[in-house]
């Protein structure tokens, strides 16, 4: 599994799910840069839920049984999120249920 550093916050995707994932864009191991989709979990999902571990076990035996799926990896936003730009409608999410 491939680890990603962010380099740029694109946008929230408002359909498809209740994570609300982020458009990134990654470098990857031979510094290429690519879009991404990350799904960022509360502090609740990751301790009560383990949901990154359903993420990447429900992508491996997807896999397994040749469905299609996207390439399943981590993305370290430690450089990144100073330049996240939110509206307040957005901030308001991010702050109460990730930072709960």
């Amino acid at each position: 599994m491939q680890i990603y550093e962010a380099i740029s916050f694109q946008e929230i995707v408002d359909a498809g799910g209740s994570t609300y994932p982020w458009r990134v864009l990654v470098v990857d191991e031979h510094k290429h840069i690519r879009p991404f989709l990350a799904k960022i979990f509360t502090k609740r999902q990751l301790i009560q839920q383990h949901a990154i571990a359903k993420e990447l076990f429900g992508n491996v035996l997807a896999r397994e049984f040749e469905l299609n799926v996207p390439e399943a990896g981590l993305v370290n936003f430690q450089n990144c999120l100073l330049s996240i730009n939110l509206n307040n409608q957005k901030r308001i999410y991010f702050h109460k249920e990730i930072m709960d």
